[in-house]
């Protein structure tokens, strides 16, 4: 076993052999890094053993970032569980995320006398193999690259086409130029054309925003010289006139709701408190929309495309904190007669307590905010071609001028629009793609029960995976403390005329908020089916 460094600051290659030698000789085999923050592990698997047999080996190699050369030559090789098919020379093994975490995928490769098509997925963490999709065609030492956050091409290699017994005798192969492409979280396959060489034999790299495919065989001992660059291209749609009117005009009345405010404010109380005169409906739909934001519409549902609805569980947890809140938190805050929750602090303690909370608060809310507006930003970005710093810093503009302009009585009732527009939006979203989902709703909640996408419940143990337990008192926790102690949230059990009202705006929230999860993820395994359906459509 050897490395090889290109330096490019001095034009050299570097070729350094202080490495553990491979338990058992063979050629042709398969073999993929998955690289750490400290470490990096080396996975080979099959090839052809020095008798002619097809390997079934499976070895992994761990090395320390900073490790020296003596260190690394006495490292050894782990011996791992085969995989569940035949032994194989001149697979392609590929690390790639599905969902979940980074699995090593074992594609194709020729064994029992024959091509395969076959691909396995290997979790490190449970040390098990399980069987995926196959693939279109037989891959026979085909190079193979990781693309995107969830896609594995397969660039050409051997697919036996074409090859009678006497040519598989004489070590024949036949080689295309297809460009079957895997995507690891639908568990489907798409033709992403061809390559202009079909080529086997050969490697692929990442290199300067694309993929370089040097050399390779056009047929046995028969090699090219020629090196091939893929580039990996956006899909980009038009947005169009009538979308930027329709979000223009809706940034326009954002801005109007505020300016309109902005004569009512005569005092602190009306700016920070909005004069308590919010009716109990609204500030509840602006505790809803203080707390979904661009993470509910988008991240949540991310997560449970990748996943299943396991931390649907959550919603569970408003029953158990929500009486807490209104029992105890509320009637506390309005008779403290303050105007942030921090005031308690200095008249329990002193000063610099409430000022150490009210800082944490604001880092908080500086790194929430970066999260809050990098996502809208990137999807406006890629449906708009609009740069993403420049999606940021209109919204970022707008929403600061509505609020210093118009107080607290403003962002009340631009979150209300808000809430209307994100429920609305949702529910459009997921009639959409229920619609263009070949089947329908049928279909989508056959197939998603099928791929055990609608799972509610993870049993287990483990702290450091998404089971019940850790779901549930994760959000008791994290609920618990943003509905006591969170700001945003306080001033707006504050902004009602009595805590009756602020109770009934809390509750409110919570019958707003289950059916919106229930949107949301629903939305998510909806599209999941419908991308499943429609491959083609799946940007790498």
């Amino acid at each position: 076993v050897v490395s090889v460094v290109w330096q490019p600051e001095l034009q050299t290659v570097t070729v350094d052999r202080h490495w553990p030698r491979l338990p058992v000789a063979c050629e042709k085999l398969a073999a993929a890094a998955v690289t750490g923050d400290r470490e990096t592990s080396i996975y080979v698997a099959g090839g052809m053993r020095q008798n002619g047999e097809h390997s079934q080996d499976f070895f992994r190699l761990t090395v320390a970032h900073d490790a020296t050369a003596a260190e690394r030559a006495a490292l050894r090789w782990q011996r791992l569980p085969s995989w569940p098919g035949p032994g194989r020379v001149g697979a392609s093994l590929v690390a790639q995320h599905d969902g979940y975490s980074t699995k090593i995928y074992l594609l194709g490769g020729k064994g029992d006398g024959q091509y395969l098509a076959d691909v396995y997925r290997f979790n490190a963490a449970t040390g098990s193999w399980s069987t995926v999709a196959s693939m279109p065609r037989p891959a026979l030492l085909a190079p193979a690259a990781a693309v995107g956050p969830a896609h594995i091409f397969l660039f050409a290699g051997s697919d036996g086409h074409d090859v009678d017994r006497w040519q598989q005798l004489q070590h024949d192969y036949h080689v295309t130029r297809e460009l079957p492409a895997y995507h690891t979280i639908t568990d489907s396959w798409r033709s992403a054309g061809e390559m202009p060489v079909g080529v086997a034999a050969t490697s692929v790299a990442a290199w300067q925003g694309g993929l370089v495919i040097p050399g390779g065989e056009l047929r046995p001992s028969v090699r090219t010289p020629t090196v091939q660059f893929a580039t990996v291209s956006s899909q980009q749609g038009s947005f169009g006139v009538v979308n930027f009117g329709v979000m223009g005009l809706y940034l326009t009345l954002l801005m109007g709701i505020g300016l309109y405010f902005c004569g009512r404010e005569k005092s602190a109380d009306d700016f920070f408190l909005a004069g308590r005169r919010i009716p109990w409906w609204a500030a509840g739909l602006s505790l809803l929309a203080t707390q979904v934001s661009s993470i509910g519409f988008l991240a949540v549902p991310a997560k449970s495309f990748a996943t299943n609805w396991t931390y649907f569980a959550g919603v569970l947890t408003w029953f158990l904190v929500v009486p807490i809140v209104t029992q105890v938190f509320i009637p506390f805050y309005r008779a403290l007669n303050v105007t942030s929750a921090y005031e308690y602090l200095e008249a329990r303690f002193n000063y610099p307590a409430r000022a150490a909370a009210a800082a944490a608060f604001c880092l908080l809310q500086l790194g929430r905010m970066g999260i809050v507006l990098l996502l809208p930003a990137l999807a406006l970005s890629a449906i708009t071609g609009v740069d993403v710093i420049v999606c940021i810093l209109v919204m970022g503009f707008g929403a600061t001028v509505y609020t210093v302009a118009g107080g607290m009585e403003a962002v009340v009732w631009t979150d209300v629009l808000q809430s209307i527009v994100l429920l609305g939006g949702a529910m459009a979203c997921l009639a959409a793609v229920v619609l263009d989902t070949p089947g329908g709703a049928v279909a989508v909640w056959e197939q998603a029960a099928a791929d055990e996408k609608l799972q509610l419940v993870n049993w287990g143990y483990d702290p450091t995976q998404a089971v019940l337990w850790v779901i549930l008192v994760g959000n008791v926790l994290t609920r618990l403390s943003g509905l006591t102690s969170d700001q945003a949230v306080v001033q707006r059990y504050l902004t009602t005329d009595n805590a009756d009202s602020a109770k009934r705006a809390l509750w409110l929230d919570v019958a707003v908020s289950i059916p919106w999860a229930m949107i949301v993820f629903a939305m998510a395994t909806a599209l999941y089916v419908f991308d499943k359906t429609n491959t083609d459509l799946l940007d790498p």
